[in-house]
């Protein structure tokens, strides 16, 4: 192994605003060379909606995020909105001039997705060839799992993980997400369309992606679903064989967490980075 990264995982569920916080709190700690390059694995306490750093929040139905109790919360990153429930949440950190991300965005993506092809090998599921190539969405999509981007993981053509990226203040951060069962078709259901649009966006989003569960039962032919325990084993076993990295295990540093719990004050929490237009 040529280097050691810190890993974090979070056996808690956490908000949303808790979640995009400590991803970035992380991400500026290792910009600044206090924490060593650091993979955090998590989840969410409920349903959120995550949008994109420059998403406006009028793409969603506030009215039906509200009654159904689903948090919104804006990302540090950029891309579309997802629906988060059933999953496995991943967040890299890494210094901005790290050889891994060096290169641009599309090398950042291409050499970190080596690593998540690497972790459903170990799931027993072979992901698609990385492609560079950029399929356009519907025009003013608000959805993520719509259309795979560059070099993002696919399986049998599907897009089965969903991942969003920054470069900025001396760090590269990019966190996604790996579904394990449910369809992202139900987003829909919370964005601000009329009913015969949400339906034929909720078709195109069946079509075009995958979960975990769906695709054991595609290559098993029988109802399994991967536990989170699987899922977290793989990522860990991926991330490291694939990328070349020693994953260390440690905890968030309570100063860490400390900065965290400003940004979710400040920031994530606040309705004003939140619903921005």
């Amino acid at each position: 192994m040529s280097e050691s990264w810190r890993l974090v995982q979070e056996p808690a569920r956490a908000t949303g605003a808790a979640n995009m916080a400590l991803d970035e709190s992380m991400a500026a700690w290792v910009a600044q060379g206090r924490v060593p390059s650091t993979l955090r694995i998590y989840g969410w306490s409920r349903r959120t909606i995550s949008i994109g750093r420059f998403q406006s929040a009028s793409d969603l139905d506030l009215a039906a995020t509200q009654a159904q109790g689903v948090e919104v919360v804006r990302r540090p990153t950029g891309g579309r909105a997802l629906l988060h429930a059933e999953e496995v949440t991943y967040a890299l950190a890494l210094p901005r001039d790290h050889a891994l991300v060096s290169g641009g965005v599309l090398e950042a993506y291409r050499h970190i997705s080596q690593g998540l092809a690497a972790a459903l090998d170990h799931l027993g599921l072979q992901a698609d060839p990385l492609t560079s190539r950029q399929i356009p969405p519907t025009p003013h999509s608000a959805a993520c799992f719509e259309i795979p981007s560059a070099y993002e993981i696919t399986v049998g053509g599907k897009k089965l993980i969903g991942s969003a990226q920054c470069a900025r203040e001396g760090y590269v951060l990019q966190h996604g997400s790996i579904p394990l069962a449910g369809s992202q078709a139900a987003l829909v259901h919370f964005l601000d369309l009329e009913h015969a649009a949400r339906e034929a966006l909720g078709r195109r989003i069946d079509r075009k992606s995958t979960s975990l569960a769906w695709q054991a039962a595609t290559v098993s032919g029988a109802s399994q679903e991967f536990s989170w325990t699987d899922v977290v084993d793989a990522l860990v076993r991926g991330i490291g064989n694939g990328l070349g990295v020693e994953l260390i295990e440690a905890h968030i540093d309570p100063r860490e967490m400390e900065a965290a719990g400003a940004l979710i004050r400040h920031k994530y929490a606040n309705d004003a980075w939140t619903y921005q237009k």
